[in-house]
């Protein structure tokens, strides 16, 4: 998955940084999505964000999906 090599390029890049500090700096330069899951695990430290992080790309990520790829309803079962 991409979006999680530039992830990890991007902690290579900051590693001069304190703890804190690199870890809202690369939760500012998530998707929307991924700062969201982030958020509702309660991840705060860096270590535990990578871990999780990596893991969207093991388990395909959360993918934007159009609207019309989405299951519809059918209440009649067809």
């Amino acid at each position: 998955m991409e979006y999680v090599q530039e992830f990890s390029e991007h902690m290579h890049q900051i590693s001069d940084m304190g703890e804190k500090k690199a870890f809202f700096s690369i939760i500012d330069r998530l998707k929307p999505w991924a700062k969201q899951e982030l958020q509702r695990q309660g991840v705060q430290e860096l270590t535990k964000a990578m871990f999780v992080v990596e893991s969207f790309a093991e388990f395909g990520g959360k993918k934007d999906k159009p609207e019309s790829s989405k299951p519809k309803f059918n209440p009649k079962g067809n």
